[in-house]
């Protein structure tokens, strides 16, 4: 057995530790068990926010990109650190709402088809993001131990499924903790060992100014029109993601919140550096790739000392990992408080918090099933792409901000601002995005313009607000 199958062995069974040490706690209540009782602490709340953030997208996804694109990507990475800046001054308000899920916000404004709108756009969301982590594990699995695609989906996928259906948020939150200290240790060590295979950045800059074209080193080379609507689908859809709410909700103060999301902001703006650098590094180390996609486990597979390598394995896989297992349990969580107990009819204190969590605890087994399906075809998946954060910015962020602080939004404008934002944006996308204007910049301005003309267009809904609103 290699040293990558005895060091990726050893993992997965301290992930499955994890989960069984919280089986407990977790089922106590189903705020154990989606919020964590409201219970995590500063280092915890930074460990589990760094690992939900720095998904395979961050950074499997922008090392391919600054691959074949340069400079640009540093540009596309900015647009991540401003989101998680806009995120942590929402974060005390956010807190303050008590809530489990997102759409808890937006019920208790809009009422339950505030409730039932906003959960099935953050479905379709987290369905796609968790298929995309789960085809990112067997990706890696299959380049660096040579194990069968879809046998190394399967794997990852009932480990990460193991674990947090046993300890929920507690499980999710812990290990994230361990995978984000390798998930940063692994990128900076790639970062050494690339720049000291190429003799240095500056070094490798000279070698691609001669082979590649001068736009390489634009940082604004796919245009105003892009980076435009790049950078407001991926602000507002970091500030309207629940899996990053929910860290947020389960803090044990506003004021750990608070802290903890700023800090998370300055995690993020260093590490965002990072994979643009290895990508172009990357090219000139591996020029001609197929699927630049593949740099790093190619440059763990081929270039890295074992024992090295085996380390940024596991953390290539923590990083698909820690994002996929706080995705799983938003889904169940959306599914479950968001659809099941209010369908239900009965307080959740009527139906036990034993069958909540049970119930949860299947609901996950089953989307996961589901996401792995959606992996294993990825002709499936390309089309749902676009059900990711362009639409969920789109539905949600004029309502979710209304909701936190605008006094005069009424319940229709509410619903209407989700429906025409979120579904505008996806027809104009079915389109084909005509006259080459953006899906965002449609469903952003529909959401817009539906809430104040609904809002002002009826008698203001200002008795019995919430106390956090405003």
């Amino acid at each position: 057995m290699s040293i990558y199958m005895i060091v990726f062995a050893i993992y997965l069974i301290a992930m499955l530790a994890v989960g069984f040490i919280f089986k407990g706690k977790a089922a106590e209540s189903t705020s154990s068990f989606f919020v964590a009782n409201r219970g995590l602490g500063f280092i915890v709340m930074v460990g589990t926010l760094v690992g939900t953030a720095l998904g395979g997208g961050v950074t499997l996804g922008t090392v391919g990109m600054a691959y074949n694109g340069g400079f640009y990507c540093w540009t596309q990475s900015l647009a991540g650190a401003l989101g998680y800046l806009a995120l942590a001054f929402l974060a005390g308000k956010l807190y303050k709402t008590q809530a489990v899920t997102t759409p808890d916000i937006l019920a208790a404004r809009f009422g339950k088809a505030g409730r039932f709108l906003s959960s099935f756009f953050n479905l379709l969301y987290n369905v796609v993001v968790v298929a995309g982590q789960i085809i990112s594990m067997g990706t890696v699995i299959q380049f660096v131990l040579g194990v069968d695609f879809q046998t190394g989906m399967i794997i990852t996928t009932i480990v990460f499924v193991v674990y947090t259906i046993f300890g929920g948020m507690y499980a999710v939150a812990y290990t994230d903790v361990i995978q984000s200290v390798f998930i940063i240790g692994g990128l900076l060590y790639i970062l050494v060992f690339v720049l000291t295979q190429v003799g240095g950045f500056g070094n490798a800059l000279a070698i691609l100014r001669d082979t590649t074209d001068p736009s390489y080193f634009d940082f604004t080379a796919p245009g105003a029109s892009y980076l435009g609507s790049y950078y407001l689908y991926t602000i507002f859809g970091i500030v309207t993601m629940q899996i990053a709410h929910q860290r947020i909700f389960a803090a044990s103060s506003e004021t750990t919140a608070k802290k903890s999301a700023f800090t998370l902001f300055g995690v993020i703006l260093i590490t965002y550096i990072i994979p643009p650098i290895i990508g172009m590094v990357g090219r000139v180390l591996m020029p001609g790739l197929d699927n630049p996609q593949n740099t790093i486990p190619l440059l763990v597979r081929d270039m890295m000392p074992p024992v090295a390598g085996s380390l940024v394995f596991v953390s290539l896989m923590s990083v698909m990992m820690s994002t996929a297992d706080s995705t799983l349990l938003s889904l169940a969580s959306n599914i479950v408080q968001d659809f099941y107990v209010p369908l239900s009819g009965k307080k959740e204190d009527e139906i036990g918090a034993k069958k909540i969590v049970a119930i949860s605890r299947i609901v996950m087994v089953v989307m996961a099933v589901i996401a792995l399906v959606i992996a294993m075809n990825n002709t499936l998946l390309m089309p749902l792409q676009v059900f990711r954060l362009t639409v969920l910015a789109s539905a949600m962020t004029v309502p979710l901000l209304a909701a936190l602080f605008w006094k005069r939004a009424t319940a229709l404008a509410g619903v209407l601002s989700m429906a025409f934002g979120g579904f505008g944006c996806m027809i104009w996308e079915g389109l084909g995005s005509p006259r080459g204007i953006a899906s965002i910049y449609i469903g952003l301005s529909l959401s817009l313009v539906v809430m104040l003309v609904v809002s002002y267009a009826q008698k203001p809904e200002t008795d019995h607000l919430p106390p956090w609103v405003g």
